[in-house]
């Protein structure tokens, strides 16, 4: 889960990468995007158009979100302010420009659902890091036999010691992380 809390970067919610689309409308246009992230703030997207800052517009996205072990698609539509593009100023040679998008008017239900998708997803992406964490155990036991075998590999033997140290250090840390988001109210 990325935080971010500093002059330059207006948000404080756990956010998620996501690519999956959505529209957005407001005067006189209307179209679909990718969204890259999403937070309960708002999303990140690109866009072949240019928007200019402070721009008012309506987004209509849906999210798969599993409630009581069925996943469904929740649906939100709320208005939204563009807060930052880059380049920030339209240019004919672009292909598409980086935008942050501000929720205006989502309502608390709304936010919960937003975060409730988000740790859903943090949670699914450390239990997949978790398993190749033992997936990489298993090799690395394999490839300590096959060290010790060559009294030459020294070094070799070393730098596979050094790394499972530090694949324990992130195992603890993503079990710390999934017991955090088991317990979480909003999941």
């Amino acid at each position: 889960m990325k935080r971010i809390n500093d002059e330059l970067n207006q948000r404080f919610f756990p956010r998620f990468k996501v690519d999956f689309p959505f529209s957005i409308s407001g005067k006189g246009f209307h179209f679909k995007s990718e969204m890259k992230d999403i937070s309960c703030s708002g999303v990140y997207c690109q866009l072949r158009k240019y928007i200019a800052v402070n721009t008012i517009l309506n987004i209509r996205l849906f999210f798969p979100l599993y409630i009581y072990g069925k996943m469904v698609k929740k649906e939100l539509n709320c208005s939204a302010q563009i807060v930052r593009i880059y380049p920030e100023k339209e240019d004919p040679g672009i292909n598409y420009y980086e935008v942050g998008i501000k929720f205006i008017d989502v309502v608390d239900d709304d936010k919960k659902l937003i975060m409730k998708f988000v740790r859903q997803q943090n949670l699914k992406e450390a239990k997949e890091l978790r398993g190749m964490y033992f997936e990489l155990k298993e090799m690395v036991a394999q490839l300590t036999a096959v060290v010790q075998g060559h009294p030459t590999a020294k070094h070799f033997h070393q730098v596979i010691n050094k790394a499972m140290v530090e694949l324990d250090e992130v195992t603890f840390i993503l079990d710390r992380e999934i017991n955090e988001l088991k317990k979480s109210k909003i999941l």
